[in-house]
């Protein structure tokens, strides 16, 4: 993955962090270096025993505290997160356990993809039942953080990478659009979720045990949050009659646990299917920020997958036609001319 840093800083930074270790290991070798798409950066450490990580996250760019305070939360409800073996939030060093390569988008297949995903969703109601990230309260991914990445998707993704002119007509109707969402994510139960929870985030562990990366984002959000970002990646796709399987299937362990047990499967239905529309509106925007902002066009690639998914649902219900009719007329046109499946 690209990482932000430059050569200078990336040596004094391995040598801070080699100094660093040489306090806990006696013998180790620093091997790959494994960029981030944020400023967190990675180096995988031989030892004669086996394999650790350290994170490297400067101070001035990157705030270590949310991910300790996470990782400890998850760890004691038994989910596989790295282990945290030493830390330096001083400096913006941890020492992690090393989950390997193994990423469910590297390895999923037809043949693996129900068992890894049942998998996956049964970590997602043990991850609902945090209650605090090391004691400290859970922020809300409330009706203004929701609102400010549908504003950031008319900015970076509409206007800015698209092109697109937004006269009062075409706002009133993105306004009204995102009320529909809003209204629909804001209803559902508010229950902890990790917020990037998809196939470049979830290893396959020994016997198909889930590992789970990149949670520091956490927040308090709707209960179909983490399963639409599962069933519904932007990085994958798979038969709708599948991922309508696996939805059935979360709501079903949901009522056998005596949760939501009054909540229809089709109001859970319709509450997964808006918040992924909001979520994949969310993501098209970063796509084209990491492209505009950074100089970054891998993510672009996946745009058209994002776009299919907002098209999908947007026909599927009466209150979200008219957006359909913006997708169809105004916004795909464009982009068919921007980016390659």
């Amino acid at each position: 993955m690209r990482s932000f840093y430059g050569e200078k800083l990336m040596t004094s930074r391995k040598a801070a962090l080699t100094h660093w270790l040489e306090q806990y290991l006696d013998t180790f070798t620093l091997t790959d270096h494994l960029g981030d798409a944020s400023f967190r950066s990675y180096w995988r450490i031989q030892t004669p025993t086996g394999h650790l990580l350290a994170m490297d996250a400067p101070v001035e760019l990157e705030d270590c505290k949310p991910f300790v305070a996470v990782a400890k939360s998850f760890e004691v409800l038994g989910l596989r997160v790295p282990h945290i073996h030493q830390l330096d939030l001083a400096q913006g060093f941890i020492l992690l356990d090393d989950f390997g390569d193994d990423i469910l988008y590297r390895v999923l297949n037809t043949h693996n993809v129900d068992v890894l995903y049942k998998r996956a969703i049964d970590e997602i109601h043990t991850l609902q039942r945090c209650q605090d990230f090391n004691g400290e309260r859970i922020p809300a991914f409330d009706r203004a953080h929701q609102q400010r990445e549908l504003d950031e998707f008319k900015s970076w993704l509409l206007e800015q990478y698209l092109g697109i002119s937004l006269d009062k007509a075409t706002l009133a109707l993105l306004h009204k659009t995102d009320e529909t969402l809003l209204s629909a994510c804001l209803a559902q139960p508010q229950v902890c979720i990790h917020r990037d929870y998809h196939s470049k985030n979830l290893l396959r562990l020994a016997n198909n045990e889930i590992g789970i990366i990149d949670f520091q984002d956490a927040m308090i959000g709707g209960v179909c949050y983490d399963l639409v970002s599962l069933v519904r990646d932007c990085y994958v796709d798979w038969p709708a009659e599948q991922v309508y399987s696996w939805l059935n299937y979360f709501v079903d362990s949901l009522h056998s646990r005596g949760l939501y047990t009054s909540i229809s499967k089709p109001e859970f239905e319709y509450w997964f299917d808006l918040t992924g529309m909001q979520r994949h509106l969310k993501a098209s925007f970063i796509f084209a920020r990491k492209y505009l902002r950074d100089d970054n066009d891998g993510y672009l690639k996946y745009l058209n997958r994002t776009f299919n998914y907002a098209e999908c649902v947007s026909a599927k219900y009466p209150e979200l036609h008219d957006f359909n009719t913006f997708l169809q007329e105004t916004v795909l046109p464009k982009l068919r001319l921007k980016v390659v499946a």
